[in-house]
């Protein structure tokens, strides 16, 4: 029923913007959750300022989910690979300077999860059997294998980040709004940021970033870089991803 309700109503907005009677602000712009096609995440905006909008001040906030790369994960496990080989048993063994604790960390545990929430509950109780598997290891091939198993976990940890920003847009169309900034930072990033309505319907809204990395030249995250990106935001894409995930992180960055 919720799919056909979305899709009626998004048969109702074509069929508005295809009226052809040109649409004009009532006030300030609120752009709520548009969705991309191209990241994992959405976007909000919403402006302050007086007729006829000309100039806006608007605070620009993004949530996105990122899961790691394959290639990432895979530089992750050969550099824990190599760094086991190297280490000689009796070192790994001293890891299991804990497990004298483990009792301890149990009974903690068990009275801690009556207060966790589901999701916190299940990472401690992982946690918890994690170092109990290495606990229950006695020579080095254990060992190993037993954190090469934990670590296989890693390319299903997600991280959930959010931003907020604060720009100066100006009109520069009659449906469209600009903020431009830069070129800032070591590596000398120009940021444009744009949105605009449809033209029959001050409802329906596009909201698109664009970097441009002037010097990718001055250290090693500059030139890791690609010389520009741009992430579109619109209400022409769902605002719902579907990731396999284990493990949820939250990393929300102070405004800027």
């Amino acid at each position: 029923m919720r799919g056909k309700l979305l899709a009626l109503a998004l048969i109702g907005a074509m069929q508005q913007i295809t009226m052809g009677q040109s649409a004009s602000l009532t006030g300030p712009p609120i752009i709520l959750n548009l969705g991309s096609n191209g990241t994992d995440g959405s976007a909000t905006v919403i402006c302050a300022g007086k007729e006829p909008y000309s100039n806006l001040s608007c605070k620009v906030y993004r949530m996105w989910v990122q899961r790691p790369k394959p290639e990432e994960y895979q530089k992750s496990r050969a550099a824990l690979q190599k760094d086991l080989a190297t280490r000689g048993e009796e070192e790994l063994r001293q890891m299991h300077a804990r497990c004298a604790d483990l009792p301890s960390i149990k009974n903690d545990l068990s009275r801690n999860l009556q207060t966790y929430s589901p999701g916190r509950a299940a990472s401690a109780q992982r946690g918890y059997e994690d170092i109990k598997t290495i606990c229950a290891c006695t020579t080095k091939q254990c060992l190993t294998s037993a954190m090469l198993e934990q670590q296989t976990h890693e390319q299903n940890e997600c991280t959930i980040h959010s931003t907020a920003v604060t720009a100066q847009f100006e009109k520069v169309g009659e449906r469209t709004w600009v903020s431009k900034y830069g070129p800032e930072g070591i590596c000398q990033v120009v940021s444009v940021f744009t949105f605009e309505h449809e033209p029959s319907s001050t409802s329906l809204w596009t909201y698109t970033e664009q970097y441009t990395y002037m010097n990718r030249s001055a250290d090693e995250f500059c030139k890791a870089m690609p010389s520009s990106e741009t992430s579109v935001y619109s209400w022409k894409s769902g605002n719902s991803v579907r990731l396999q995930c284990e493990e949820i992180r939250f990393d929300a960055n102070p405004e800027w």
